[in-house]
């Protein structure tokens, strides 16, 4: 057993600054966003279906999270590999209300949350449901953000890759 001592490192290099604690994160995003144009959206995410879906799995969730804004399908039972949602289901239905900002390019920011496609568990007493992730992606809303006003919304099929990530 050898004990090293902890050294500091470095200082930046003239003309370099360290990058700011995280502490003023926040502070700094706020900064570099104050000359942008703020748009708020209503982002509707409908669930209809997920496919590959593990032998094992008897009911999948879909899941839509960014930091503590978490959204879940209900659970869909699995058939032949499938989950599938009729259209009419409103438990299938995610709102996010997001706001994204305009760069200068006209492009938004970026605004990305986690999908993940989780089997729905119940506990043997029944009282709890347990969700396993078995397929994930990230899904930027800004890349689906338009300024035209589209009443029925555009469809997008996404890829969640798998393995499981536990």
């Amino acid at each position: 057993y050898t004990r090293r001592l902890l050294e500091r490192p470095p200082p930046p290099a003239p003309g370099r600054h360290r990058r700011p604690p995280a502490m003023f994160s926040r502070f700094n995003k706020a900064i570099s966003r104050r000359n942008k144009d703020t748009f708020k959206f209503r982002i509707d995410v409908c669930v209809t279906g997920i496919t590959g879906v593990p032998s094992k799995v008897e009911k999948a969730v879909l899941t839509v999270a960014r930091d503590a804004k978490v959204q879940q399908s209900s659970a869909a039972s699995v058939a032949d590999g499938a989950a599938t949602w009729p259209p009419d289901d409103t438990s299938a239905r995610l709102i996010f209300i997001v706001t994204l900002y305009k760069n200068a390019d006209g492009t938004f920011e970026k605004k990305e949350y986690t999908v993940k496609a989780q089997s729905a568990e119940q506990s043997k007493d029944g009282a709890t449901v347990r969700h396993a992730t078995f397929a994930k992606t990230i899904l930027d809303f800004s890349k689906h953000a338009t300024l035209e006003q589209h009443a029925d919304g555009t469809p997008v099929s996404l890829a969640l890759d798998a393995p499981a990530s536990r």
